[in-house]
């Protein structure tokens, strides 16, 4: 399995997998021509895209999903709530590809099995998956305001893990946002902060763990440098060996990794 993460943060997010001839893409948070455009830097043809899966309906998430849908030939995967809080334009142009499912339904998909599982986010009914193939899992959870038993067991014994590391807290409570903002970000349906990527990545950490996205990071809120600091160094200090660690850009494509 190939990884490409396309762009993630709060202007837009989207990721691809690929496996063989398929290809699957994870949220469709740009609008149609930039994400062909990212998609063919990456070298991967938007007509390879069989399958979409959308974590929530939040518009940094869907914000291609009318267009794609309407010139390609997909299958769109969505929670139960997730679809039924879409916009009704967006309704009537995917209804005919959507297959709905409760969070926590297992999906098998071109010699691909994928896990649904809920996670705490203030959307109607947000997801996170992973994607097993052999012995090889990728787990890909972003938008998650705290850390559950749930999360915790979907992405034990992952390869390859996209995990949100939003915010640093100090950069947040210090920063120029509104109150209600600040709050709503740190709160149990928010976002994770460095540190509460760095608590779920020691409770997952094993000998299969390859390699980890930090993804989502706040422009305002955050820096590279910091997010990867905050989560290597305890590792580091803790294990003899650390997975390799990248981070998920807002404006390019990250460096693609191949299981």
């Amino acid at each position: 399995m190939l990884l490409t993460i396309l762009g993630s943060g709060s202007g837009g997010n989207a990721a691809v997998i690929q496996k063989g001839e398929h290809s699957i893409l994870v949220d469709i948070g740009f609008s149609y021509r930039e994400l062909s455009r990212r998609l063919r830097l990456c070298g991967i043809s938007p007509e390879s895209i069989s399958s979409v899966f959308i974590t929530h309906e939040h518009f940094d998430h869907i914000r291609g999903m009318k267009e794609f849908s309407r010139k390609h030939s997909v299958s769109i995967y969505v929670s139960e709530g997730t679809y039924e809080n879409l916009f009704d334009e967006v309704k009537e142009v995917v209804k005919g590809k959507v297959g709905s499912f409760k969070t926590g339904e297992n999906i098998e998909l071109n010699g691909m099995s994928v896990k649904t599982f809920p996670v705490l986010h203030d959307a109607a009914d947000p997801a996170g998956f992973t994607f097993s193939s052999g012995c090889k899992k990728i787990g890909y959870v972003t938008d998650i305001g705290s850390i559950t038993d749930t999360v915790v067991s979907c992405l034990e014994m992952s390869s390859l893990i996209v995990l949100e590391a939003n915010h640093d807290i100090d950069m947040l409570w210090n920063g120029s946002y509104p109150e209600y903002l600040k709050q709503r970000i740190s709160g149990p349906h928010g976002h994770l902060s460095n540190d509460n990527a760095l608590e779920l990545l020691q409770c997952v950490m094993c000998k299969e763990l390859r390699g980890i996205y930090l993804a989502h990071l706040s422009k305002e809120n955050n820096r590279p440098e910091l997010a990867f600091q905050t989560v290597y160094k305890p590792l580091a200090g803790k294990y003899n060996y650390v997975p390799k660690i990248l981070i998920a850009k807002q404006d390019t494509a990250a460096e693609p990794y191949r299981l």
